[in-house]
């Protein structure tokens, strides 16, 4: 049993009229909640569909379910109606939790009217979303207050009772047409509080009636009502936009004038047009991305949420969406609050709008949103603000880009993510330039998916021209590849490893023959900032062409709109190999690139399974040196008809069910996952051979450590994901959260190991 802490000596202090109760300084707490409840009409046409769908799994009348948001919304601040926040609003305290005493209020009055209810009792998921708010719901939430805060909370109790036998209930009448009866009581201590909210949990991790439907939906509801209207009442934005709008007209637009031309679509994008849920299967540079933003134009009512495997392809495709759609673009992936402070989205901006941009991007609130698939994925674990997350991504038009680039187990937790969405409305369009006939199949069969007619007319398109040297490594090539360079080409190199790739680099600076300015590397073991700068220089030399060698490793596999005049590559897996083709003479206007496949280096073997790799090499020998592209898809069906890959698909579908249905529970359900459970209960998206470790390499240890407290953020400018296995006798212990290793690094060739290790297993 816990020792409450001695009373603390009560104050004397200032009251205040209901007239000075603020919500924000200088904005009053009734003219804040009148500015949420003038959006709350708007945010139920946004919702309705979703509500309906809700409702119904929840088996609850939807006009209650939007009583209770309603009521939700115009409880949500009533603790500001208290001496330590109105203190604290106007600088004069310390940061004090408003969201426990709103909590206190709403369950006692949603402890009456509720209509959501577990074992027959009300189950207070109005009172709990009110209590989390602002900050992740657990049952260890306000433990603080129970230890710290003993004496009177300090309610303005004339404040809080007008407020709710006036304002509240006029507005309620406003909106429902029937009165709401109420008591007030007002609470002793903060103690008395807490025991609430204690009870609540108590009950809510007992109740058998506890399940997805019951509690996780209504709930994440709630929550996503309430910030819509706090969130866009906040800033008095009254009309904002949800959803793109006019797709296919922008779309048109931004190609024509990309172009210059009159554009007209191809069959596959005008047949995308024509599809519910669908899968797409296209080669590179033919316009899949068009494609699917058409398919995305028959769901104007819906948000568009476009997920790409890498943080790279993310950030390229934010700009290209921009540009495209014509309005607010959300970005999120691992840094993307740093990649949207950096440049031109944090000029000018206040610390509200960069806060607010920041919420509204790991929201999925703005009418399209690119992230990175595990932004998605992990909604189904609680994780981060997901419940804003699931109700926004449940009522979107879901573009999956890239899907031939995740393992099976992450394409399992894909689907069963998106089965979950599209019971709450989401439509669904997968894509990739090669995909296995059984993974094609297992999509389809488990999302309901519809195949978008393809255009033959790219079967015979002949865009490569291969020239096999898989007896010799790609260190022979380094002559060649100069020679090329000479020639005036611009030059693609990619190695299976970041040994191979720094080897040929080096080699290649090490002649006089070649430009400093003309050579770049670029693999995943560069800090933030200098592996940001080289994919600006990237894309400033795709911009303004010139002879140039470009030495990486497969971070530029995907959905990069790169395009170059001859590549060396180490060989790899048939599937792999018609991605880094797609690299060079990307729209088949010129004659057949050269393509030179060398030998894989020993320390790959583990990237790539050599067996894998020597069938597909007989496959391309088969096709002769100018294959195409309809014999390099079928490949990839023959290769992998010789595994047990459709199976794998469905065992890890198997192993993600049960996953998924373990930390629900163990979750009860709505809780957040914190970052302890995350690691116990191995909760992963990709799964990985190693496990990794961002750290800041020893170099820049003073400079990251020595930014002040508003420039903190840019510590993660200096970091890198290293695998644990070789830097943990490298580690410092942490400082001011930070980990810092004893690795070299150098800004042009990345990290550099101690030589007791071996850099085989990273790209």
């Amino acid at each position: 049993m816990r020792t409450p802490t001695p009373p603390k000596e009560k104050r004397e202090t200032t009251s205040y009229s209901y007239e000075e109760v603020w919500a924000k300084p200088n904005y009053p707490l009734e003219l804040h909640i009148n500015d949420c409840l003038r959006l709350f009409e708007t945010v139920k046409c946004f919702k309705h569909d979703t509500a309906l769908r809700i409702a119904h799994r929840a088996r609850v009348d939807v006009k209650d379910l939007w009583e209770s948001a309603l009521l939700t919304t115009i409880l949500h601040d009533i603790g500001k109606a208290s001496v330590p926040f109105q203190e604290y609003i106007r600088n004069k305290e310390k940061m004090e939790s408003h969201a426990f005493l709103s909590f206190y209020f709403a369950n006692q009055i949603f402890g009456v009217v509720s209509k959501l209810r577990l074992d027959g009792k009300v189950a207070g998921l109005e009172a709990l979303a009110i209590a989390s708010h602002h900050s992740p719901l657990h049952p260890s939430k306000f433990e603080r207050m129970y230890h710290e805060r003993r004496e009177d909370p300090q309610i303005l109790k004339d404040a809080v009772t007008y407020y709710l036998k006036d304002f509240a209930l006029r507005r309620v009448m406003e909106h429902t047409g029937h009165p709401l009866v109420l008591d007030v009581r007002f609470p002793d201590t903060y103690a008395t509080i807490y025991d609430l909210f204690a009870l609540l949990n108590t009950n809510l991790r007992r109740s058998p009636e506890t399940s997805n439907d019951s509690v996780r939906l209504p709930f994440a509801f709630l929550k996503s009502v309430l910030h819509y209207c706090d969130w866009y009442g906040s800033g008095r934005e009254f009309n904002p936009q949800y959803s793109p709008g006019n797709v296919e007209r922008r779309v048109a637009e931004y190609l024509e004038k990309k172009t210059k031309s009159s554009v007209r679509f191809n069959k596959f994008q005008e047949g995308s047009k024509q599809v519910a849920d669908a899968i797409l299967q296209a080669p590179t540079g033919t316009g899949k991305t068009e494609a699917a933003l058409l398919w995305a134009s028959q769901h104007a009512a819906h948000k568009l949420l476009y997920l790409l495997p890498t943080m790279t392809t993310c950030n390229r495709m934010y700009d290209r969406l921009r540009e495209a759609l014509g309005c607010e673009v959300g970005l999120l992936h691992g840094t993307s609050d740093y990649m949207l402070e950096v440049n031109e989205e944090g000029e000018g901006q206040d610390e509200f709008e960069q806060v607010k941009r920041s919420l509204f991007c790991k929201s999925f609130m703005y009418p399209c949103t690119v992230a990175t698939v595990d932004q998605l994925l992990f909604t189904v674990f609680n994780w981060g603000r997901w419940e804003l997350k699931l109700l926004n991504a449940g009522n979107s038009a879901i573009i999956v880009d890239e899907i031939h680039a995740y393992e099976p187990y992450t394409v399992a937790l894909i689907v069963q993510t998106l089965r979950a969405l599209q019971a709450l409305g989401a439509r669904i369009f997968i894509m990739s330039a090669t995909m296995p006939i059984a993974l094609r199949n297992f999509l389809q069969t488990e999302l309901g998916l519809t195949s978008v007619p393809t255009d033959t007319s790219y079967n015979d398109r002949i865009r490569v021209s291969i020239k096999l040297h898989s007896g010799k490594e790609m260190t022979s090539a380094v002559p060649e590849i100069i020679q090329q360079y000479r020639d005036s080409k611009k030059v693609l190199v990619i190695c299976n490893t970041v040994a191979t790739a720094k080897v040929i680099f080096q080699r290649l600076k090490g002649t006089e023959k070649i430009q400093e300015n003309d050579l770049l590397l670029l693999h995943s073991q560069f800090i933030l900032k200098d592996r940001a700068a080289k994919e600006g220089i990237l894309q400033d030399l795709e911009a303004y062409p010139r002879p140039y060698i470009l030495v990486a490793t497969q971070v530029i596999e995907v959905s990069l709109d790169i395009d170059y005049d001859v590549l060396f590559t180490e060989a790899c897996p048939i599937d792999a190999l018609i991605q880094r083709l797609g690299r060079v003479n990307r729209y088949g206007k010129r004659p057949p690139a050269d393509v030179f496949i060398h030998k894989q280096t020993p320390n790959a073997d583990n990237i790539y399974d050599p067996r894998r790799i020597q069938e597909s090499l007989k496959q391309l020998r088969t096709m002769g040196a100018l294959p195409r592209e309809g014999a390099l898809r079928k490949a990839v069906d023959v290769i992998y008809e010789s595994t047990d890959y459709g199976d794998l698909l469905r065992r890890e579908l198997g192993t993600t069910r049960s996953l998924i249905a373990d930390v629900q529970d163990n979750l009860r359900y709505l809780y957040r996952l914190t970052s302890e459970e995350k690691k116990l209960q191995q909760v992963v998206t990709r799964e990985s051979d190693y496990v990794t470790v961002t750290v800041i390499p020893e170099k820049y240890k003073t400079e990251a450590l020595s930014l002040r407290k508003y420039e903190k953020y840019r510590r993660i400018e200096f970091t890198v994901k290293v695998p644990y296995y070789k830097i943990r006798k490298d580690l410092e212990d942490p400082i001011d959260g930070v980990l810092i290793a004893n690795i070299g690094y150098d800004p042009q060739l990345g990290v550099i190991y101690p030589e007791r290790q071996t850099e085989a297993y990273i790209y």
